[in-house]
């Protein structure tokens, strides 16, 4: 038997950006907020409780390959704020799509940062769509 595993404090990825000061400028642009900030890294919160730290510089083929899902009570809503804000305008390489539903049972909008970092931001069509998708395509 194993021993039980230490409590666990907090969980932040670190996220690449290429343009430090744009990428947090753009996060602030959308609502989040920088709660410390260093050279070296700093802390976004999303304002409802998740946070991650910002990075400057990184490896382009990793940020290209970094995703982070968002999940949201109104998916409409979120991209009529993002596209509202016209983000391209200010951070260019920035696109948002509309929402799409996707095989797993949910509505994703796509923001796509100028580092080529990808957000998810979706909420469920309805409960157990997912499950009931992959139980049709498992025949």
């Amino acid at each position: 038997m194993s021993a039980p595993q230490p409590p666990i404090v907090d969980f932040k990825p670190f996220v690449p950006a290429w343009d430090y000061e744009a990428a947090k400028e753009l996060y602030r642009r959308i609502g989040f907020r920088v709660n410390w900030d260093s050279p070296e890294v700093c802390e976004i919160d999303t304002g409802a409780g998740f946070r991650f730290l910002l990075l400057p510089g990184g490896v382009p083929e990793l940020a290209a390959n970094t995703m982070l899902s968002l999940w949201v009570a109104d998916v409409d809503a979120w991209y009529e704020r993002l596209s509202g804000l016209r983000l391209d305008e200010e951070f260019p390489g920035t696109s948002v799509s509309p929402p799409q539903l996707e095989p797993w049972g949910w509505r994703i909008c796509y923001l796509r940062c100028p580092d080529h970092l990808l957000w998810h931001i979706g909420q469920p069509v309805r409960p157990g769509l997912a499950e009931e998708q992959r139980a049709l395509h498992s025949r």
